[in-house]
């Protein structure tokens, strides 16, 4: 049961000056209710009850001193009318009312017992429930999974939008080449590793049954595996030219903001490998001239451009 909350004058003063919802928050603090207390629909009912007595005598009239006295008129009865029947609770509201008559108009006080008995006594059981019978607390302990926000930047380092999309396909180029270059290097370390793997199997014969025809045909498929091996390695050195080539020209046709001025020179465009006599012929050899012709071709236009 609440303890007996003597409210002041000034007090009343601040909670009628405020809208409900802050006039209730005063009131709460009085009565020494806090935020975990409002998940109880018990202290919300009786939150309302008293704030309910109040209001209705300051807007009835009642100077701030009789108001006060009918919030006390309130809470006493919640304290004496607890477990007792409904007769009874109207005997102990008639001594009362007929204490404060000496004391307060009797038109202010038929006012506030049209009111008491159109809420309390008119809901006399539903309050008995609430003042008799506990609650199991109204709340649950859920895990949530939260994701912080992004860290926000200060805004004088904010960038214009065509700015920003301008180095976010800059950037997807960027990484597919690197990727393109990754998965070059890694086919011709696999190269390098089977040219190795080769040179150990094709020369490890026995000694005692050398002769001229053995040594000849060890450095026919010697020759053999070094050219298939040139032909391998000149076919990715091509194609890694082209796939430079096909990047750079790419990211010289995106479309650069006018604000960033003209395109810093940081490298000049991609060459292909030297061409000599014996690289022509196994150029020939494997295929790749009509290639090398397109890939030259458009190399000629860029720097025309």
């Amino acid at each position: 049961m609440d303890f007996p909350v003597f409210l002041t004058t000034q007090t009343v003063s601040k909670i009628v000056s405020l809208p409900k919802e802050g006039g209730q928050m005063v009131l709460a603090d009085y009565l020494g209710y806090n935020a975990e207390d409002f998940l109880k629909l018990r202290n919300s009912i009786l939150l309302d009850f008293h704030y309910g007595n109040l209001m209705l005598a300051v807007d009835s009239g009642f100077s701030l001193q009789h108001s006060i006295e009918m919030f006390k008129l309130g809470q006493e009865m919640l304290q004496e009318c607890t477990g007792v029947g409904l007769p009874q609770a109207i005997e102990i509201y008639q001594e009362k009312v007929l204490h404060l008559s000496n004391s307060i108009e009797h038109e202010q006080l038929k006012l506030f017992t049209n009111h008491f008995f159109g809420t309390f006594m008119k809901h006399y059981r539903l309050y008995q429930f609430v003042l008799t019978q506990g609650q199991e607390p109204m709340s649950s302990e859920v895990n949530v999974h939260v994701i912080p926000p992004v860290e926000c930047q200060q805004l004088k380092d904010a960038k214009m939008l065509t700015i920003w999309e301008y180095e976010q396909k800059l950037k997807i180029l960027e990484r597919e080449e690197e990727n393109c270059k990754t998965t070059l290097n890694k086919q011709k370390q696999e190269e390098e590793s089977e040219r190795e793997s080769q040179k150990h199997n094709q020369f490890t014969v026995d000694s005692s049954v050398l002769n001229r025809e053995i040594i000849s045909e060890m450095i026919k498929r010697a020759s053999e595996a070094e050219s298939t091996y040139e032909e391998k390695l000149l076919k990715l050195e091509v194609e890694e030219a082209h796939e430079d080539l096909d990047y750079y020209m790419q990211k010289t046709a995106l479309p650069r903001p006018a604000v960033l001025g003209a395109p810093p020179k940081t490298k000049d465009p991609p060459k292909l490998p030297s061409r000599g006599k014996s690289s022509s012929k196994t150029v020939q050899k494997i295929g790749l001239e009509p290639q090398i012709a397109r890939s030259s071709t458009r190399g000629s236009r860029s720097k025309a451009k």
